[in-house]
């Protein structure tokens, strides 16, 4: 029972939690991304890695969600246009059945080292919210949150 609560409130939490990306710590080619300021319009085709940090929803305090995503995001950038791949971990995906980024669902790719969830036409000049949709099992049965 009280592993079943434990995983229940870790859920809860993740299921109330927002995500604030900050995407300005870029490694890769950190000198045009700090040049660029991050805006997709003038950064060079590629792909980046970006460091980001999940917060509660309208605070700086750091969500539990945390531990069901990876810190680091991919960005790759064609034709001044910005794709976001988030990763979840292994743990993470059996939990996170969708995965929103500023509104838009991300499509997914199902590993079992941990689903990956693709954003298109990102601006990456905005700070960014992730929501979840979360299937939680419950007595027996799955419910979605």
């Amino acid at each position: 029972m009280k592993k079943s609560l434990t995983v229940m409130s870790a859920l809860l939490m993740l299921a109330s939690a927002g995500a604030g990306i900050s995407v300005n710590q870029a490694v890769g080619n950190p000198a045009t991304a700090q040049a660029a300021s991050l805006n997709a319009a003038k950064l060079a085709d590629g792909r980046y890695s970006v460091q980001f940090n999940v917060y509660k929803t309208g605070t700086t305090t750091p969500s539990e969600a945390a531990n069901y995503l990876d810190s680091t995001a991919t960005v790759s950038v064609k034709n001044k246009q910005a794709t976001v791949t988030i990763k979840a971990t292994a743990a993470g995906s059996s939990y996170i059945k969708a995965l929103t980024l500023g509104g838009k669902t991300g499509t997914v790719k199902q590993a079992t080292s941990g689903n990956t969830y693709t954003f298109t036409k990102v601006d990456l000049t905005k700070t960014q919210t992730i929501g979840f949709s979360l299937a939680v099992p419950m007595n027996g049965q799955t419910m979605t949150m």
